[in-house]
């Protein structure tokens, strides 16, 4: 008995430092995927309903509804892009006593202030407006089929309405999975105080506007 229950605290160790890594390997791979839907908003339906504005195709939306819809979104694209860079190579080099993404989250955290600027109910009021012509719908619809993925643009456009949130919830559980005397742990605390200050400032801005 004594034994088995000396084995079993090895394992309890290992379980925790997985979990870190899991939760590390998740926010890229949600990252990853985020990004990869931002690109698509950009390349599948802004670029081409721009040009398609400008050469005549559509005429019953101009430039500025096209802005409206899609916000700053090309502002906020190269941010995660970055996140999304860093938080693979620390996946791919992974090692549980010196890889870190506090930092990482740390610096990178005021930037995401941006999304402060983000009119998600703006671009769909206009969109909905624009999607009242028949033709300009069929447009949509069309880009929306040649895009990769199955995401309408409706549900691309509320994405980067809840990303931010999702980085307090992965530095929650990050600190609670892991030690305090890693080399982490700081860093992970201070992150999440900044990102809770940006989430501040974005729900102000909210309720300001």
């Amino acid at each position: 008995l004594s034994s088995s229950a000396s084995d079993d605290s090895p394992p309890k160790a290992e379980t925790k430092r997985e979990k870190r890594q899991k939760i590390v390997r998740e926010m890229y791979t949600t990252e990853e995927v985020y990004v990869r839907s931002l690109q698509i908003m950009i390349e599948n339906f802004k670029k081409p309903l721009e040009s398609m504005i400008r050469t005549g195709v559509i005429e019953s939306a101009d430039t500025e509804d096209i802005r409206h819809i899609f916000s700053n979104i090309e502002q906020l694209y190269p941010i995660n892009k970055f996140m999304m860079e860093r938080l693979k190579e620390v996946t791919e080099n992974w090692d549980h006593n010196t890889s870190t993404v506090g930092e990482l989250l740390l610096k990178t955290a005021p930037f995401f202030r941006l999304y402060a600027k983000y009119d998600y109910e703006k671009g769909i009021m206009v969109l909905d407006k624009c999607m009242e012509d028949c033709k300009f719908a069929q447009i949509v619809q069309n880009l929306h089929e040649d895009a990769p993925g199955s995401l309408s643009l409706e549900s691309l456009l509320i994405m980067p309405m809840s990303r931010i949130p999702r980085y307090n919830l992965f530095l929650r559980d990050l600190i609670a999975k892991t030690e305090e005397g890693h080399c982490d742990h700081k860093n992970l605390a201070s992150a999440l105080v900044k990102f809770e200050d940006v989430l501040e400032y974005l729900d102000s801005h909210i309720k300001g506007t």
